[in-house]
């Protein structure tokens, strides 16, 4: 294994290509299927694998190129000014460069979040002691035990959570009903016993790395639309029509009411701000059952041709023109 500037170009370039055909497939379809989103998941966390360990391996094809690539390394690899027994090459202010763009993003993201942080407050006794049972009810659903703290906040307009060891459920200072409640809390406690979480906090990590690569924020943004659909799948599998009904005019009063706060990229909400995410959640939630099989299977075809595509990002290199 070796790292150099033709297996990273290599490794950018076959990542681009998934997400973009990702970001084709989950952009329009509403007609989405809950194994269609579990397989874009799964394409999704290789393409994260690859972008981490942007490294040559030793069971990759050797591919020549001779357009654009080998100049690209000519120019890296330039003489600007001698320090004392080297030489500054342009790779070294490329460096700097992209280590400061990390530095300044991971303090902002930090600001933001803990400015967040001081937003929220304590449930007033009266409301903790009605909605606390109703928690309880939620959790007993789970074999694993874990404790969730409840906060509210005035600065936000949709319910989230936040917290890998410690997880916070956030609350707007809105009206809910009982049910509605029971609702919030199934859905944000479902994102954290499927470690939605982490799969965030590496993605926001990974963005502070590429935060020079537009491809890598719109990767970001097909994860946030895939864990939500994944959720909801989990979320109201063993609900009945009627409770499946309740459940979508939950998301869709939240959703009326939401407006774009600053919360930080640490958390996850109830509600996406993408309207088509809404469409497509409300066909997962609803009718997906009814989902014809010739589409299940032109859908599993292309998925495959995905899979392919993307083994293709581990086993291909470049070779510099000499």
């Amino acid at each position: 294994m070796e790292f150099s500037f033709s297996s990273f170009f290599t490794m950018i370039s076959f990542s681009s290509i998934i997400i973009i055909i990702i970001w084709v497939f989950l952009k329009n379809n509403k007609n989405v299927d809950p194994i269609e989103i579990k397989f874009g998941i799964f394409f999704i966390a290789i393409v994260i694998i690859r972008l981490f360990i942007p490294i040559e391996l030793d069971i990759a094809n050797t591919v020549d190129c001779t357009f654009l690539l080998p100049d690209m390394v000519s120019f890296m690899n330039l003489r600007l000014v001698p320090i004392r027994n080297s030489y500054l090459y342009v790779y070294h202010i490329l460096y700097i460069v992209l280590v400061t763009g990390t530095l300044i993003g991971f303090i902002r993201s930090l600001i933001i979040f803990q400015k967040f942080k001081t937003s929220i407050y304590q449930l007033p006794a009266e409301m903790h002691s009605r909605i606390q049972p109703i928690l309880q009810k939620v959790l007993e659903k789970h074999s694993k035990p874990c404790y969730f703290s409840i906060m509210l906040s005035s600065t936000i307009t949709t319910p989230l959570i936040f917290g890998l060891i410690k997880p916070t459920i956030v609350l707007p200072d809105s009206d809910f009903s009982d049910d509605e409640f029971f609702y919030i809390f199934s859905h944000e406690v479902r994102h954290h016993y499927n470690h939605d979480l982490l799969f965030k906090y590496i993605m926001e990590s990974l963005c502070l790395l590429y935060w020079w690569n537009p491809f890598v924020l719109l990767l970001k943004k097909q994860i946030s639309k895939a864990l939500e659909l994944h959720t909801d799948i989990m979320t109201t599998k063993s609900m009945s029509e009627l409770e499946r009904i309740n459940y979508m005019e939950c998301l869709l009063k939240t959703a009326k009411n939401q407006k774009k706060v600053k919360e930080g990229n640490l958390i996850l909400t109830l509600n996406s701000d993408n309207g088509c995410t809404l469409k497509q959640r409300y066909h997962i939630v609803m009718d997906c059952r009814n989902s014809k099989p010739t589409n299940k299977n032109i859908k599993s075809i292309f998925l495959t041709g995905t899979l392919v595509l993307t083994l293709k990002i581990g086993r291909a290199s470049c070779r510099e023109r000499v």
